[in-house]
């Protein structure tokens, strides 16, 4: 049998009665015996079964270990790539000095 909450409508005392579901009527406040009513809350949602997580459904291109350490090369290769132009700005920067300081022997 499901349990029901109620509320009393003069004292305000909150109450649970197991009833059937054929039981009609209103139901009196056990401690003032005035006309109660039925109270109603959420339904707590229990998630049982697949299907609710993400790790139940992954994209197809999905490989697991392996698109880690995949994306973990593409990262070192990118630190690789923003070194190598530093030192590619650092070198032309050093050439652009040493025409200046060419050209100002040279007045």
């Amino acid at each position: 049998m499901p349990v029901y909450e109620y509320q009393c409508c003069s004292c305000r005392h909150c109450f649970e009665i197991k009833r059937g579901f054929g039981d009609t009527g209103p139901e009196p406040c056990p401690k003032c015996q005035a006309e109660a009513l039925k109270l109603f809350r959420p339904v707590p949602i229990i998630y049982k079964g697949s299907g609710f997580y993400s790790t139940d459904h992954r994209p197809s291109g999905w490989k697991g270990e392996d698109s880690k350490e995949k994306s973990a090369e593409k990262v070192e290769a990118k630190k690789e790539d923003k070194a190598e132009a530093k030192s590619d700005k650092a070198e032309t920067k050093t050439e652009a000095r040493k025409e200046d300081k060419a050209e100002a022997k040279s007045k």
